[in-house]
């Protein structure tokens, strides 16, 4: 199963493709910034899923300079999958999506795997209005001690919020794989998919 969605009210336009498999137990998410760095993956993809992502990718800024791509698997792709479908679908009257224009510091967001599988990889998304918006997806709890003592301008209660969340997280508490960084437009797509995925679980839960 796969879909493929390109993001033009950002900034920087972005162009996403995911691939799972149908127990939802193995993702791929890549994302692009670029139209040059996009056509590599055409080649790679069956011709269906090919043909859906060439669709997109004239939307990318062809000046850009080349970053590579930024590719997320496991359970953190399907979760951001999840996160950037809403997103995509909340453009509407219907459903609108929640501005994001923060004029501060913020801790956004951690997000863990389902509690029914073996331990696994968190997400944690930021913004600074110096900095940016940043993803990383994490792997253990000491790399989120390690990223949290590295964010020195969060705020203390946000420093405490997050290390609450990972108290009862399944994960191991080290581990050989290195945490994955995220930045610049895609990172900012993903943080602002995350508020749309909040504001809407928000209603829910007050229905």
């Amino acid at each position: 199963m796969f879909c493929s969605l390109k993001f033009t009210t950002l900034p920087v336009p972005v162009a996403i493709h995911s691939q799972w498999d149908a127990a939802q137990t193995r993702c791929k998410l890549r994302m692009f910034s670029n139209q040059s760095d996009a056509q590599t993956l055409i080649s790679q993809l069956p011709p269906e899923e090919a043909e859906s992502f060439s669709a997109l990718i004239s939307a990318l800024d062809v000046s850009r300079e080349e970053r590579g791509i930024d590719e997320i698997e496991g359970d953190p792709a399907l979760t951001l999958t999840n996160f950037l479908v809403t997103y995509h679908n909340s453009g509407t009257p219907q459903y609108p999506r929640a501005p994001h224009a923060p004029d501060r510091a913020e801790l956004m967001g951690f997000w863990e795997p389902p509690r029914n599988r073996k331990p696994g990889s968190g997400i944690v998304m930021w913004n600074n209005p110096v900095y940016g918006y940043g993803v990383y997806i994490v792997h253990s709890r000491e790399q989120v001690e390690k990223l949290i003592h590295d964010l020195v301008w969060l705020e203390e209660g946000q420093a405490e919020r997050l290390l609450r969340e990972i108290r009862d997280w399944n994960a191991v508490e080290r581990s050989v794989q290195k945490h994955q960084e995220i930045r610049y437009s895609t990172a900012e797509l993903l943080c602002k998919a995350s508020v749309v995925v909040s504001m809407w679980a928000s209603r829910r839960a007050m229905a």
